[in-house]
């Protein structure tokens, strides 16, 4: 119970942080600066709350596979705004989803997790829905598509290193670490001509990115709690709900519109139904 609801709070932080870099993606002119931005600010809203954990604790592996999730994660982000500023964010969420196929066959080969019919099941359902969002969108060879998928792939290898991490090493480096010290350096490294950039992407959102850091970190935070306390193919299926309060969201903010979002209602809605009979039944 406790692993589901770390998830539910990451499902709700998580789609209101794509919506909100879909917003600052479209508007701001360097992706690096906000980059640079969500993950330092990310760092700094997680720090009096987690401190400053000693790096002394951990062995020489633990470290490597930090390094090598936040590098991972990095790259990925870095595809994932430039995604934005070719799809929406519900569209663009479908296909991160993809994510999720690989998570959970990790879960069952390689972490020796339960399988059982309604978990199979719904996994094909919420396979049905992604399958039918991706047909129409590859036929329009969209680059932002093409982006999201590469985005997807880096996330699903970096959450399977993740998983692995959560059974012997302090939830807390891997938040901090992975999540923002990391990415946060990395990209101050590559694109530190960017940094001057800052100010003109929290102008160019109206002050908006400055609520990035605060939710990347809250959904971060909570997914790796959720890893941590439950099952990585299950805590995994939860995830794809956040197709559907995308989904949700978005019409909310801009109201329905038939010819965008019927097709991608259907999607998400059997990426929800999956969700609900893997983990209900």
């Amino acid at each position: 119970m406790e692993g589901l609801l770390y998830a539910l709070l990451s499902v709700i932080a998580t789609a209101l942080l794509r919506l909100t870099l879909k917003h600052c993606a479209v508007n701001s002119t360097s992706a690096w600066g906000t980059l640079i931005l969500y993950h330092i600010g990310g760092a700094l809203v997680l720090l009096p709350f987690l401190g400053l954990p000693d790096l002394s604790i951990l062995s020489q592996e633990q470290i490597i596979l930090l390094i090598a999730t936040g590098a991972l994660f990095s790259l990925a982000a870095l595809l994932d705004i430039w995604a934005m500023k070719h799809i929406d964010a519900s569209a663009g969420e479908i296909f991160h989803t993809l994510t999720f196929i690989v998570s959970v066959a990790a879960g069952l080969l390689m972490f020796h997790e339960a399988c059982s019919l309604s978990k199979v099941t719904g996994t094909c359902i919420i396979a049905a829905g992604i399958l039918y969002e991706a047909r129409r969108a590859l036929t329009k060879a969209s680059h932002g598509f093409w982006l999201k998928l590469a985005s997807a792939a880096l996330i699903a290898t970096a959450m399977i290193i993740t998983k692995q991490l959560t059974t012997n090493t302090p939830s807390e480096f891997i938040i901090l670490f992975s999540g923002f010290v990391v990415p946060g350096f990395i990209y101050t490294i590559i694109g530190w001509r960017d940094l001057r950039e800052v100010p003109s992407v929290i102008r160019d959102s109206h002050g908006v990115v400055l609520i990035v850091p605060v939710l990347d970190a809250t959904s971060y935070a909570f997914g790796i709690k959720a890893l941590a306390a439950g099952e990585m193919s299950t805590t995994y299926i939860i995830f794809q709900t956040t197709i559907s309060a995308v989904f949700i969201f978005e019409v909310m903010l801009h109201g329905w519109r038939k010819e965008v979002y019927l097709h991608r209602a259907v999607s998400a809605g059997l990426c929800m139904c999956g969700a609900l009979v893997a983990i209900l039944s």
